[in-house]
């Protein structure tokens, strides 16, 4: 499965649970944050996206997001 397929499989279920990811459906508070890289630097685009519909789906309160490398 590509990135574009998964963005977009991620978006759908979103939507069919009535969520827009475009949108704030939560309480703002320390889940509405940014994610953040481990540094504290924001991520931009559709990673913030994905990452809070990640979140969301997890129910993870940090911002802070790392990958393997």
């Amino acid at each position: 499965m590509d990135i574009y397929e998964k963005v977009t499989l991620t978006v759908v279920r979103l939507l069919e649970r009535g969520v827009k990811p475009w949108t704030q459906p939560w309480a703002a508070g320390p889940g509405a944050a940014l994610p953040l890289r481990h540094n504290g630097q924001g991520y931009r685009g559709i990673n913030v996206l994905i990452l809070w519909g990640q979140a969301q789906e997890a129910g993870y309160a940090a911002p802070y997001w790392m990958t393997y490398r």
